[in-house]
């Protein structure tokens, strides 16, 4: 899965303290991330955000699982500087950088604050899942949120460290709070939180074993209806486009005087249509 990271210092992390906590936080995230096989979508690279502690975090977690970092980001040299040292320094870790231009000399100041909200507006766009911790209340990290929220993206709200994502805990507690069940608090603890990801590794897995299983069925339908001739030779047409249980049997019992060998393939046809009509039928509704 792809996470967006939202957040940041502001006024509120002032202490040493707090800041180390900031920090440790969000390598914590960034290592249960890769830990769990996910990437990254980030935009800055600067250590005062969010994005560039769980990033350390990520490329630092000893995990096998692969190293894929998306960074949107303007085109300036200040930036380009920043995200070549990071390569250098992690080289195991895969960085695409999408570049978005760089405003022009004469409105530079005012318009790099948009260029840069656009950045994160397309990170947004590219992304499955946001992870808001800290970030400035009322401004770009509210809003992100916001069209977060909108278009239905998995969001994780950690709300210990204050900041936008408080807001957006109390605007979407009612879901969180179906979505996780008894994990819902974990997005307030500031020991825990990361198990909170534990469901989401356990539910990707889940869908992975119903994926194999469906695929599995269809090679299975593929084969009987391979035998379509055969069993309309024994069941007649209609009986076959019912597709219903009762009816087939009717059909078999005229036919007990079949050869064992001939009673047994259908019997074992009739036994995988069945199959098929509930389970394939059953996962295709779900």
């Amino acid at each position: 899965m792809r996470f967006m990271i939202i957040g940041g210092l502001f006024e509120k992390i002032k202490s040493a303290e707090e800041i180390q906590k900031f920090q440790n936080s969000c390598m914590k995230i960034g290592g249960k991330l890769r830990e769990c096989g996910h990437s990254l979508v980030l935009c800055s690279p600067f250590n005062d955000s969010a994005d560039y502690w769980v990033f350390q975090g990520f490329v630092k977690n000893e995990s096998k699982a692969e190293c894929i970092v998306d960074f949107y980001f303007v085109d300036c040299d200040s930036v380009k500087k920043v995200l070549e040292f990071l390569e250098k320094s992690f080289q195991s870790v895969h960085i695409n950088k999408i570049l978005i231009p760089s405003p022009s000399s004469n409105t530079k100041n005012e318009s790099m604050k948009y260029a840069w909200l656009l950045c994160q507006l397309q990170a947004l766009e590219h992304s499955q899942g946001l992870i808001a911790i800290g970030g400035k209340e009322n401004e770009s990290a509210d809003m992100l949120l916001r069209f977060g929220e909108q278009k239905r993206k998995s969001i994780y709200p950690f709300s210990f460290m204050g900041g936008a994502e408080m807001h957006s805990l109390y605007r979407k507690q009612y879901a969180l709070m179906d979505r996780f069940g008894s994990k819902y608090p974990l997005l307030q603890d500031e020991i825990h939180f990361c198990d909170i990801f534990n469901e989401l590794e356990d539910s990707m897995k889940s869908k992975l074993i119903q994926k194999r299983s469906y695929v599995s069925l269809l090679v299975i339908q593929e084969k009987i209806l391979m035998r379509q001739t055969i069993l309309i030779q024994y069941l007649g047409n209609e009986a076959w486009k019912s597709f219903t249980m009762n009816q087939i049997l009717e059909q078999v019992m005229k036919y007990q005087t079949k050869s064992q060998k001939n009673c047994m393939h259908l019997m074992y046809s009739l036994l995988c249509i069945v199959l098929i009509t509930h389970v394939v039928h059953g996962a295709m509704t779900s």
